[in-house]
């Protein structure tokens, strides 16, 4: 994908409600699975936040304090603004950063939370960049894509989409083996249901039509497109094959 048609892709997520699938009441399942591991008013670390959908639900859950983290202002502009509207500013701050290059404190948080952002630097890296900000036996939370039939009984269509688009999908079982490489134990785990998918694509297909409708015929929103359109395709079509999965696990 051209520069240019990655700035159509961005805009295409931009002021969406979330920008991966998810809900908040996903995000409330996972926090009070490991709640009880963290103290009172844990520091949380949120990668990857986006327009902060995740993050403003954890400020729902605890009275910890939380730094929301991306890489792109335009996300990060989104969720200042809703910490702003909330009064939320005495504990939700905000940063724009890479991941993969984080100039953060060891040891400065209780919970690390990722929802489907680790992928972008890959998930073992990203546990292993992520490991040393854990203080103690800190815990770390994160959506990731994963196989949920044998690879012999997922179609080849579905398994090229994922060799094209993220060759890092494996099983749960896989992506448990990675945790304990990186430094982890298992926790736990739960699959994203079919509403989450719901109601990350229809605003996004929704929003991408409105775009394409005010810039028609240009090739670079077009070629965004495409790319989408195949992604709602596989969704809508292929959740029993993959999905998206919670992956709960301590550092070791």
């Amino acid at each position: 994908m051209s520069e240019r048609s990655f700035q159509f892709f961005l805009q295409f997520h931009h002021g969406l409600p979330r920008q991966g699938p998810g809900s908040t009441e996903s995000t409330a399942k996972a926090f009070r699975i490991i709640e009880p591991l963290l103290p009172p008013e844990p520091a949380i670390l949120d990668v990857g936040c986006g327009g902060g959908a995740p993050t403003m639900a954890l400020a729902g859950l605890t009275r910890g304090t939380i730094l929301g983290v991306d890489r792109y202002p335009v996300f990060i502009d989104e969720l200042r603004r809703k910490i702003a509207e909330r009064g939320l500013g005495d504990r939700v701050t905000t940063l724009v950063a890479d991941a993969r290059a984080l100039e953060l404190s060891p040891e400065s948080f209780d919970l690390i939370w990722s929802e489907g952002a680790l992928g972008s630097i890959g998930f073992e890296q990203g546990l292993r960049t992520l490991r040393p900000l854990l203080r103690g036996p800190g815990v770390l939370a994160a959506t990731e894509p994963a196989w949920l039939r044998p690879m012999d009984e997922v179609p080849d269509e579905v398994r090229q989409f994922w060799a094209d688009n993220y060759p890092a999908i494996a099983s749960v079982d896989e992506k448990f083996e990675q945790a304990r490489q990186a430094g982890y134990t298992p926790l736990g785990h739960f699959t994203l249901p079919d509403e989450d998918w719901a109601a990350y694509v229809g605003p996004l297909e929704r929003h991408m039509n409105e775009v394409l409708a005010e810039h028609p015929g240009d090739p670079n929103a077009e070629e965004a497109a495409r790319a989408e359109r195949r992604e709602f395709e596989m969704f809508r079509n292929h959740l029993r094959d993959f999905g998206y999965v919670f992956f709960l696990m301590q550092r070791s």
